[in-house]
């Protein structure tokens, strides 16, 4: 796929310096998402090692469109669980 052309669709600041852009054309969302805390959920597992200071983990709930993918601890997602403690 040909990143050039695209629109930026939404684009906000992450750790330091760094950025984040999500190109092309977002479908709606049918809920809201939750935003932040996303280190909360109990379906988020944290990425230890060499860059565990950039607070990303692996959304392993399989009702989230974020399944299987990397996130950062700070974003949203519509099928939010708070974590029980």
């Amino acid at each position: 796929m040909n990143l050039i052309g695209l629109p930026v669709s939404l684009a906000w600041k992450g750790y330091g310096s760094s950025i984040f852009l999500e190109l092309g054309n977002l479908l709606p969302l049918e809920i809201s998402p939750v935003t932040g805390n996303y280190n909360l959920c109990k379906w988020y597992i944290r990425i230890d090692g060499e860059y565990s200071l950039l607070d990303y983990g692996v959304c392993t709930n399989s009702k989230s469109g974020l399944d299987s993918k990397v996130v950062n601890c700070s974003s949203g997602c519509p099928a939010f669980v708070q974590e029980e403690t």
